[in-house]
């Protein structure tokens, strides 16, 4: 971002070029969103775009990040005052978590924690979902399983699968739709269940 908003109007601002942004993928999808129609939905000028971010890679980085922070704020309220007491209430909360944002957030099918669009960028930039597996790996050890490296990698492949499995249920025939939540639930289940650090 360009200009950090520190006003409340500049703040106001930028919320509005993000929801647009967000209104505007659920009908054209990332690829072929132009600033030029964030803008319009916006009902702003191409200038107010581009005062914030350089360019539509940024904005949608930008809608990522806001997901990420609104999903991880979600999910630490589900423990804030009680641990989980066994690993699959960790991943239950994160299905849940996650098909609620699917059915309601407009964008978040398309953009989601910003990874999609992060791919094949250089550097060793920490994606979304590396800050999501890190806190799934945190409730997980909070549920009793051993912290360490093979958590954190199991946490990190475990949201893959998740996303996996939720976007090809949002994409596909909706009486199928359960069955798809529930496989992924299934197939999280298997990995975990003979998890020995």
């Amino acid at each position: 971002m360009r200009n950090e908003p520190v006003q409340a109007r500049s703040a106001a601002r930028l919320k509005a070029l993000l929801d647009a942004t967000a209104e505007v993928l659920d009908e054209v999808g990332y690829e072929r969103l132009t600033t030029a129609m964030i803008a319009e939905r916006a009902g702003a000028s191409i200038g107010t775009v581009y005062r914030y971010f350089p360019d539509r890679l940024a904005v949608l980085q930008a809608l990522g990040r806001r997901n990420l922070a609104s999903f991880q704020s979600s999910l630490a309220e589900r423990f804030a005052e009680r641990a989980p007491q066994h690993w699959s209430a960790v991943f239950d909360a994160l299905l849940e978590l996650l098909e609620q944002r699917f059915a309601e957030v407009a964008g978040f099918r398309s953009i989601r924690f910003g990874d999609v669009i992060d791919l094949g960028l250089t550097g060793d930039r920490a994606q979304g979902g590396d800050a999501l597996g890190a806190q799934l790996a945190e409730l997980l050890a909070a549920s009793g399983l051993a912290d360490g490296p093979e958590l954190r990698f199991r946490s990190r492949f475990a949201l893959q699968i998740a996303e996996a499995g939720l976007t090809l249920a949002f994409s596909g025939p909706e009486e199928r739709r359960a069955e798809a939540i529930r496989t992924t639930g299934a197939t999280l289940t298997g990995y975990f269940t003979h998890f020995h650090p």
